[in-house]
């Protein structure tokens, strides 16, 4: 989804780059440059990387969306709540007689006649330990005659209590008269309060 920067970007961390390295070619010409940087982020807040030289800029945001845990099942089975129902008929002085055959015990049936299944059934499940996943959302804007414009967007899940999580994304667009290849990796992982 493209669009016009307006008041959506609010940047809550910025931080300088803590590090950067280049190769170059044999005739002494840059051909990639690696920066890194460590920024700790809580919910809903968003980190702003501004890449600009004389050509051409670009403002990246990295939004923490949502943090939600999955719970896998390892185990489940259905049941019913049953309704039971119950009459009795009393044998005494002037009340309704009682043929003793018609309530013998050898009236046997092949199925219970006084359980019923009641309304829904309900499924039991046995839940492992949650997963703990972080959303996060990697946006570029580009400038162009003075206006920021949305040129992607894309969302990524990382699954941060099993050691970190590594996610990358690659920007392969044209900027301006040169061709800019954009690779952000983020190494995530979770610790506690």
């Amino acid at each position: 989804m493209c669009g016009t920067l307006s008041n959506e970007v609010h940047c809550t961390r910025i931080t300088p780059i803590q590090g950067s390295t280049s190769n170059m070619d044999d005739a002494g010409k840059r051909v990639l440059e690696t920066s890194a940087t460590v920024v700790d982020l809580t919910l809903k807040e968003t980190l702003c990387l501004n890449f600009s030289d004389a050509t051409s800029a670009q403002l990246h945001t990295i939004e923490y969306v949502r943090m939600e845990q999955q719970f896998p099942v390892s185990a489940s089975y259905q049941f019913g709540i049953p309704l039971i129902t119950t009459s009795c008929i009393c044998d005494c002085a002037g009340a309704e007689h009682v043929s003793r055959p018609q309530y013998a015990f050898n009236r046997q049936f092949s199925q219970a006649s006084l359980v019923k299944p009641y309304g829904k059934s309900y499924t039991a499940v046995k839940l492992n330990q949650p997963d703990t996943i972080i959303v996060l959302r990697h946006r570029i804007y580009e400038r162009a005659s003075s206006r920021w414009s949305e040129a992607a967007s894309e969302e990524f899940e990382a699954v941060v209590n099993k050691g970190s999580a590594k996610m990358e994304t690659i920007d392969k667009r044209k900027v301006g008269s040169m061709k800019l290849l954009c690779i952000l990796e983020l190494t995530c992982w979770f610790h506690g309060v």
